[in-house]
């Protein structure tokens, strides 16, 4: 009889609960049974070998099964959660990156101990060492103390999410963002520049410098620009200066 770990048996009761039980089970049991690695270094390659532990690497069914896997925590709802527009949100997940959100110490605490019984009954584990706390707003000199299996979190102000860095203890959050992508623009500008230095004047013609500057400059300068609001118009003014410098 095949002995399975726990979490990957709570795998397939968690499949098997939403109904990709037949052939979905069967296909997942062969791509896992029948996939091969094999490695290239410095020119050489190496035999053929099976994977036995974890998930497939680089395989779009890898992200399927964790979010099949995820789409079962929720937090008990708390009176002072936050909203948007009248939607609660109390979590957000990019993989295995979890943010919990509250209006007050008490609920903040409450979540963060939902979250570690619920990884503790589905086999996983908190890292207390990789998460911290960041209070919007001044942090107090005396902080209320929040923790994870016991163990004390400690504060930043500033941290990054899905490649966005949140400042909060400024009036605009994404000032540190907006600094952090004008010096990455500025830094790739000037390479286009030196560039020109070693081809010759006169041989980066515009359309050539226009295609470097939409690879290497304009990428920095809306980068977060779809969900970071331009708070700051001084942060507007310089992207617009390095645009113009560059032209």
């Amino acid at each position: 009889m095949l002995s399975l770990p726990p979490i990957t048996v709570l795998l397939w009761l968690k499949l098997h609960h939403f109904g990709l039980t037949g052939r979905f089970f069967d296909w997942i049991r062969k791509l896992y049974a029948h996939m091969k690695y094999i490695i290239l270094h410095d020119g050489h390659w190496s035999e053929e070998f099976s994977a036995l532990t974890g998930v497939l690497i680089g395989d779009p069914l890898s992200p399927t099964l964790w979010n099949i896997f995820l789409s079962t925590f929720y937090l008990p709802k708390d009176p002072l959660d936050a909203s948007l527009s009248g939607c609660v949100i109390s979590h957000l997940e990019h993989a295995d990156d979890i943010v919990i959100i509250s209006h007050s110490p008490s609920g903040f605490q409450n979540h963060l101990t939902s979250l570690s019984a619920w990884c503790r009954n589905n086999f996983l584990i908190l890292n207390p060492s990789k998460s911290n706390v960041m209070i919007f707003g001044p942090i107090p000199p005396s902080p209320h103390s929040f923790y994870i299996n016991n163990v004390p979190l400690p504060f930043t102000d500033s941290v990054k999410y899905i490649g966005v860095t949140f400042k909060s203890t400024t009036p605009d959050y994404f000032s540190l963002h907006y600094s952090n992508i004008l010096s990455s623009a500025c830094v790739s500008a000037q390479a286009i520049f030196n560039i020109g230095l070693y081809v010759g004047r006169n041989r980066l013609l515009p359309p050539l410098c226009q295609t470097l500057y939409m690879a290497m400059v304009d990428c920095h300068l809306i980068n977060g620009s779809d969900v970071a609001p331009d708070v700051s118009k001084d942060f507007v003014k310089t992207s617009s200066d390095v645009q113009k410098h560059f032209i």
